[in-house]
């Protein structure tokens, strides 16, 4: 369990370098840019997801609603 959480920190670690060494050489316009690229991944949302109950959609607060449309299962 600790080899997780270690290996997690190093990669948060690295992600928050990348951000930082972004916004010096780039400004601030080019981490956003980054950062919505990141949140328009699929591939970030199933693992943002995996855990959750989405059987009736998914909400992380009152001010950010996620909708979905699923297909009938007759």
């Amino acid at each position: 369990m600790s080899k997780i959480i270690i290996l997690l920190c190093m990669v948060i670690n690295i992600f928050a370098n990348d951000l930082v060494d972004l916004y010096r050489l780039q400004g601030l316009i080019a981490v956003e840019e980054k950062l919505e690229e990141s949140l328009k991944n699929e591939e970030y949302w199933n693992d943002y997801l995996k855990n959750k109950n989405v059987d009736l959609g998914y909400y992380e607060s009152k001010k950010y609603i996620i909708l979905t449309h699923k297909k009938s299962q007759n």
